[in-house]
């Protein structure tokens, strides 16, 4: 059942406006900061990450439902961490002191590029943006973060952290809203790189004129290929990993596998027992490891294609709950080329197989 996780503000093109100026403003100030100042603030923003990561944990598993074992290895395993490294990083690629000789191997300076525009999924709404932030600010960057319309507490909560650690004004800039605050990031004059994470596949309707539909090819499905060799045991382990990790919302996930028809039925075989064996809960709870859907669009939006894989002649294997925003553990055979399940990424835990009876098939 659904409820009210939060309030939160929402931006408008004029809040981007003068975000970017801020931004534009505060950026070679802190471009002149030395890299020890820098660092030492990155490393102060990590040991935040790690003093309130169960927080940030919780609200990441409240807002996109992600189990909470999933959300605090994102917050603790990758997203504090993030800054850590940027640190180290930073003072090994600092400059040697003016006239001393370099040394073989030397970093090459860290090249500024200005103003950075940044908007994110929901998939990782605290770990691919530190990762991406961490080292803009590391080479003395300043940011214009969107977070995901799914996860806007998440996003305002780091950025709760990055005054906490007392970073200036203007150097990052957390955002949310709709469409036209991506957009307006985007387009900015004043932007002077773009980073992206996620496409219009996700969700996300923010890019600019021109990027979507390249966007949209690009975040296809990510399909995978067991051969006649291999591990069938180990190869099922990965492949309920990747299918069913964060009820199969992530964009890491995988859609569709193809596998060699000689062994096709001894792998789908093990990928349903571990399907079933998947423990169905409250994301929550630190037991559960498959949770619910993000909301009812994306639920409808998996009932949709799995209904176009059955109507096109797949077979349908589930295991768990079908009830309010849960989503059966399925396992799809029979796929072929035409069904949705294959031309484009279905959003929830679907592992969709496909025969394959040779390699020359697939480059085909």
């Amino acid at each position: 059942m659904s409820a009210l996780v939060n309030h939160v503000p929402r931006c408008d093109a004029r809040d981007v406006d003068r975000a970017v100026r801020a931004a534009h403003a505060a950026q070679p100030a802190w471009a002149a900061t030395p890299a020890a100042g820098r660092a030492a603030f990155l490393r102060r923003i990590g040991e935040l990450f790690a003093e309130r990561g169960e927080e940030l944990a919780q609200t990441i598993t409240d807002e996109v439902a992600k189990t909470i074992t999933d959300a605090r290895e994102e917050v603790f395993e990758h997203a504090a961490p993030a800054y850590r490294h940027a640190a180290a990083e930073l003072l090994d690629a600092s400059p040697a002191p003016l006239g001393a000789a370099p040394l073989p191997g030397d970093a090459v300076p860290l090249r500024r590029r200005g103003v950075i525009g940044m908007l994110t999924s929901h998939s990782f709404p605290a770990g691919i943006p530190s990762i991406a932030i961490a080292h803009a600010l590391a080479a003395g960057e300043a940011v214009v973060w969107k977070p995901s319309r799914h996860a806007p507490a998440s996003g305002l909560l780091v950025g709760e952290l990055f005054a906490e650690a007392g970073l200036p004004d203007g150097v990052v800039s957390v955002l949310p809203g709709g469409e036209d605050v991506g957009i307006a990031i985007a387009e900015h004059r004043a932007t002077a790189t773009l980073v992206l994470d996620g496409a219009p596949a996700a969700g996300e309707p923010c890019w600019p004129a021109g990027l979507g539909r390249e966007l949209e090819r690009l975040a296809r499905s990510r399909p995978r290929v067991v051969l006649l060799d291999a591990d069938l045991d180990a190869a099922a382990d990965c492949a309920a990993r990747e299918c069913f990790h964060s009820a199969g919302q992530a964009r890491t996930s995988v859609q569709p596998i193809f596998v060699h028809e000689r062994v096709h039925d001894a792998f789908a075989a093990k990928l349903r027992e571990r399907a079933a064996a998947l423990r169905i809960g409250a994301p929550g709870d630190a037991r559960t490891q498959l949770g619910p859907l993000r909301d009812a669009a994306t639920r409808a939006c998996v009932i949709d294609d799995v209904d176009d894989a059955w109507t096109r002649g797949a077979t349908v294997d589930q295991y768990g709950s079908d009830d309010a925003l849960f989503y059966p553990a399925t396992v799809l055979t029979g796929v072929t080329p035409d069904m949705r399940v294959v031309r484009s990424r279905t959003p929830g835990p679907i592992a969709a197989l496909a025969r394959l009876d040779s390699l020359d098939r697939l480059r085909a």
